[in-house]
């Protein structure tokens, strides 16, 4: 009985683990995919950042990473990004360093908002 518990419970570890897996494969702009990996968030792909919407009521935003952004300490922003919308770092505020590409032609002024 014990050894089919531990089974059961390695089990849901490893699909608990595929879930958070398959998020950070989520794309957050046509092109664009992100990774939160040991505390970096990094933008990888070619184009533009998804408009990101601020809901003032509960003070949120739908970046996929949301829920995560206390975890995030670092950003990297890779080679062929073309622009960052509206907040989507905000609220990361435990960010202490910024990558940026030189293929970043444009950045609201939101982008860091929070």
């Amino acid at each position: 009985m014990k050894k089919i518990i531990s089974l059961i419970c390695v089990l849901a570890l490893c699909l608990g683990l595929l879930t958070v897996t398959a998020a950070a494969a989520e794309n957050c702009g046509e092109g664009i995919t992100w990774k939160l990996e040991d505390g970096v968030l990094t933008l990888s792909g070619t184009g533009a950042t998804n408009e990101f919407v601020r809901n003032s009521d509960a003070d949120s935003v739908n970046t996929p990473w949301w829920n995560q952004r206390g975890e995030i300490t670092s950003i990297v922003v890779e080679e062929g990004i073309r622009e960052l919308d509206n907040y989507t770092f905000y609220k990361c505020d435990k960010v202490t360093s910024v990558t940026l590409p030189s293929t970043l032609e444009r950045i609201e002024t939101r982008v860091f908002g929070g």
